[in-house]
């Protein structure tokens, strides 16, 4: 790669090789910005390795790093975020997928314009597993927005997402202790060192899967895990009480 990239899209992933393609395909066809894409194969049985080495053989702007055991997604994160050159860092999850080619070069240009601002994020179509769309969603925009819903849930899409570098590292990356919702705790650790803004723009399509991780818990420790979230950071952002109560009556009412 002769050119120092601006930015290095970073992207894990485990045996869902069909849909990957999709995603990193997306990324790819970004226009007008210097890129790099470092995909993490977390210890993979299917066809992911084959395809990740034609993809890297086939254009220079991929890197790929294979874990040598399952590691898990925050530890996966931090190798990635170690070994990338960027300024900037862009997050993809591998069944989820771009769909406007210049998100990138709208989410820098922001975070070039605003030096309080950390991360900024996007808008996001809601698609099935097949790819059809369900709604589009329009996520709170300024960071005031953001902060006071931040407890109740993640307000930054990871899909979505690009930050700076230097700021990931001086919190210390993802926390390797939390085996899901580690992207919504980095997050919320993320946003007590700079501002947080989401574009309008719908750029990434989110796809409802059954296969989610997160649906591996079970919804008592689903609710414990959002418990230790509000504790750790109850006195950094607002409506603590508020977040409680919603996050109670969702798990209630079995949500």
């Amino acid at each position: 790669m002769a050119n120092q990239p601006l930015i290095s899209v970073t992207c894990n992933t485990r045996n869902r090789v069909v849909w990957l393609k999709q995603a990193l395909e997306s990324v790819l066809r970004q226009r007008d910005v210097e890129l790099e894409l470092i995909v993490i194969d977390d210890h993979s049985t299917d066809e992911t390795k084959g395809y990740l080495d034609y993809l890297a053989n086939s254009d220079s702007r991929v890197r790929v790093i294979t874990n040598p055991e399952q590691l898990g997604i925050a530890a996966s994160a931090n190798r990635s975020l170690n070994r990338a050159r960027g300024q900037y860092i862009a997050k993809i999850d591998d069944d989820d997928y771009w769909i406007d080619d210049a998100k990138l070069k709208k989410q820098i240009a922001f975070l070039e314009e605003h030096p309080d601002y950390v991360v900024v994020g996007t808008g996001v179509r809601i698609v099935n597993e097949q790819g059809r769309p369900l709604r589009d969603l329009v996520r709170k925009e300024t960071d005031r927005e953001i902060r006071a819903g931040m407890l109740a849930a993640n307000r930054i899409t990871n899909s979505t997402a690009v930050f700076r570098r230097d700021a990931a590292l001086a919190i210390g990356g993802y926390d390797p202790r939390y085996r899901v919702a580690s992207d919504y705790e980095f997050y919320l650790k993320l946003g007590r060192v700079g501002k947080m803004h989401n574009l309008p723009d719908i750029c990434v399509a989110y796809r409802v899967s059954s296969g989610a991780i997160t649906q591996t818990l079970s919804r008592a420790k689903r609710f414990a895990l959002h418990r230790e979230y509000l504790k750790n950071y109850r006195n950094d952002y607002p409506y603590y009480y508020r977040a409680l109560f919603i996050r109670t009556l969702r798990y209630l009412l079995g949500q």
